[in-house]
């Protein structure tokens, strides 16, 4: 991301990291971003204002439509860095279009990795395996067979 800003001449002002996953709205990181954003918004010198996102690609920086619309809204500049595509308030319709299906398979990867978790679970829960830790009071123990 910093060698892309320094080949772009693109200055790093802030850095938001999201480690939660966020199927729906909420993320800190992302809260804490669109916030900078919003403050941004209110600074009429351009040369001052930053409108700027670097991201390593969609699904980094949306997880849900809300925040898809979100930043829509705030009208910032976003880098794809890995993408290698730049959205702007000014893209064509054919780039926004194309980023509109790309936010839509952002969002059906997070279904359905959900989707593949829950199946997961269970599957170990119907081979008397307990899915995930031991709740609050038990203990972990592999016996035979990993039951």
């Amino acid at each position: 991301m910093r060698k892309y800003a320094g080949e772009n001449g693109i200055a790093i002002v802030e850095e938001y990291i999201d480690v939660e996953t966020a199927k729906a709205a909420g993320r800190t990181g992302f809260n804490d971003m669109v916030e900078f954003f919003e403050k941004q918004a209110k600074i009429k010198d351009d040369d001052r204002r930053c409108n700027t996102i670097l991201v390593e690609k969609t699904d980094r920086l949306y997880r849900n439509l809300k925040d898809y619309v979100t930043l829509d809204e705030l009208g910032v500049i976003i880098h794809f860095v890995k993408e290698n595509f730049v959205l702007s308030p000014d893209s064509h319709t054919s780039e926004l279009f194309m980023h509109g299906i790309k936010v839509l398979m952002a969002r059906q990867y997070v279904d359905n990795l959900s989707e593949e978790v829950k199946k997961g679970m269970l599957e170990k829960a119907e081979q008397g395996i307990w899915p995930s830790k031991a709740p609050l009071g038990y203990l972990n123990v592999e016996g035979p067979n990993k039951k």
